[in-house]
């Protein structure tokens, strides 16, 4: 059993998919920032890009059972906790095959099918 002091690293595949999360989050948040710049979608649009790989290591140590809220922030935590990337555009692009069914935004996000119960503006109830 290692030390404190010893690191453990994961294999060649685990850190593989990491990474993949972690491309996925950061390539969804560039078009999403380009969508908002073009005025397609309503509403705020805070983007989580330069943060990928806190909720991709975060979110890869939770069982499929745990629930994650998040800060206006979110989409990075919705994405590695499961949300599918079509679900969380749709969703800030209002449309009904959103993960809130296209009446939460960026700062609503909801999918309790994935544990993801909620993103709020405010983030004291977050914390």
């Amino acid at each position: 059993m290692p030390t404190s002091t010893e690191a453990v690293l994961p294999d060649k595949d685990t850190c593989l998919a990491l990474y993949r999360q972690m491309l996925v989050i950061r390539r969804c948040e560039e078009q999403l920032a380009r969508s908002y710049q073009a005025g397609l979608i309503p509403g705020a649009c805070h983007t989580y890009v330069g943060e990928e790989a806190i909720a991709t290591g975060v979110c890869a140590h939770l069982n499929d059972d745990d629930a994650v809220f998040s800060t206006h922030r979110g989409h990075g935590h919705a994405l590695a906790k499961g949300v599918p990337p079509k679900e969380l555009i749709a969703e800030l692009f209002g449309k009904a095959t959103g993960c809130s069914q296209g009446r939460g935004g960026s700062m609503h996000l909801f999918s309790p099918q994935v544990g993801m119960m909620g993103t709020s503006g405010i983030v004291g109830p977050c914390i």
